[in-house]
């Protein structure tokens, strides 16, 4: 054997050895930065389709989640510090540096704790909204549909054949839920829900002809 040869040995231990390296750097530490990141992704994603949807489906997909996203941050949290002992005795990062890297990823584990409190909020609170759909399903145009409950009145017209438009309502106290339409001369009136209050929640779909009441429904 001469000076420049190694001998075999080495080699199939550093031949076998590399790739366990890299697997530790190259894995662990995306690993932890996924479990933290997916939960407030989801999450978020969920929440806005809930208020742009009002999916039934979706609140039980919030739920599962949060305690999916507890799941992670628990088993990031684990990894994480896997990565710390690895990174320690394998001295790749300064201590500045690898300090820097395990207080980023526990910051953002910990952040999915506040996160989920948000959502758990606002979905309480769109869970408690009450929405009015009315769709104009007839060929002339309704010049004005006015909503009324108490300590609230809104006007939605004019509403153009075949439209539809949204409104949320806002009640101060409990009462019925009425509504006033008008389409050139021709007026009526009628009622939405004979009970509404604040934080009751609910949709109600309101389909009219002109301005001619075809049906009303509650979905939620």
């Amino acid at each position: 054997m001469s000076g420049a040869e190694m001998p075999e040995s080495v080699v199939s231990q550093l031949e076998y050895a590399a790739p366990a390296v890299g697997w530790a750097r190259a894995s662990l530490y995306p690993r932890v930065i996924f479990l933290g990141a997916a939960p407030l992704v989801a999450g978020v994603t969920i929440i806005v389709l809930y208020w742009a949807t009002e999916w039934q489906v979706l609140e039980v997909a919030g739920f599962i989640t949060v305690l999916a996203g507890v799941i992670c941050v628990l088993v990031g949290a684990g990894i994480l510090f896997v990565f710390w002992l690895r990174e320690r005795r394998l001295g790749r990062y300064s201590r500045a540096a690898l300090r820097l890297r395990i207080f980023l990823a526990a910051l953002l584990l910990a952040s999915n704790f506040p996160a989920a409190w948000a959502c758990i909020t606002a979905g309480a609170e769109l869970d408690s909204r009450m929405t009015v759909m009315v769709t104009n399903k007839g060929r002339t145009r309704i010049d004005s549909f006015v909503l009324t409950a108490p300590g609230f009145t809104k006007e939605l017209g004019p509403i153009p054949p075949g439209g539809k438009v949204k409104c949320i309502v806002h009640v101060t106290r409990e009462g019925p839920l009425n509504f006033t339409c008008g389409t050139g001369t021709i007026t009526t009136s009628g009622t939405v829900d004979g009970y509404v209050t604040d934080g009751i929640g609910g949709r109600w779909d309101v389909t009219m002809d002109g301005a001619q009441k075809l049906s009303i429904k509650r979905s939620k």
